[in-house]
């Protein structure tokens, strides 16, 4: 996010559901298939809302789409649509949300689901090393692991498509083709 996470609350701010327990008063913060499946997953233990900056959640799958709207519909998840998070506050050891434009609420855990993140845990736990929170890889985009490849937008700067990352599995491909030759 462009606001600053206190250090304070950090261990409470989570971009995966790894560290959620149970009982929790938790938001989701984002609006596309990762956020949506994060909440309708966390509502079934826990006290649920969903963050999200626009008014509906356009950018998720027709899947997705039907299940936070039924998570809602009955209540189990909370959506806080049309509304921007300005600040993070620590606050008797929760997290106080500052709303652009409604009154602040506090929660025991933040999950952030907003996209252009590198999946640094999961790379770390891969033992795949990383160079500037990105995999490093040869030019055929095996990692320093043999055998274990990366592909897609997760081996840029910024963003990608999902061309990029057919075009990298093709290449990766014909490379395993040629070794077993």
């Amino acid at each position: 996010p462009d606001y600053k996470i206190p250090p304070s609350i950090k261990n409470q701010v989570h971009f995966t559901l790894d560290g959620c327990g149970n009982g929790e008063k938790i938001m989701v913060v984002g609006g596309g298939d990762s956020a949506i499946e994060y909440a309708v997953e966390l509502c079934e233990r826990n006290d649920v809302t969903i963050c999200y900056r626009r008014g509906t959640f356009r950018r998720a799958n027709p899947t997705n789409q039907a299940d936070i709207e039924r998570a809602v519909d009955t209540g189990k998840v909370r959506p806080l649509l049309n509304t921007e998070i300005t600040e993070l506050e620590s606050e008797g050891g929760q997290i106080k949300v500052i709303f652009s434009d409604r009154e602040a609420e506090v929660f025991d855990r933040l999950v952030y689901a907003i996209g252009g993140t590198t999946p640094s845990g999961f790379l770390q736990s891969s033992g795949i090393r990383e160079e500037d929170g990105k995999p490093v890889h040869d030019e055929n985009y095996q990692t320093n692991i043999p055998g274990l490849f990366v592909a897609g937008d997760i081996t840029q700067e910024s963003g990608g498509s999902i061309a990029l990352g057919l075009n990298h599995g093709f290449a990766i491909a014909h490379y395993i083709m040629a070794l077993s030759k």
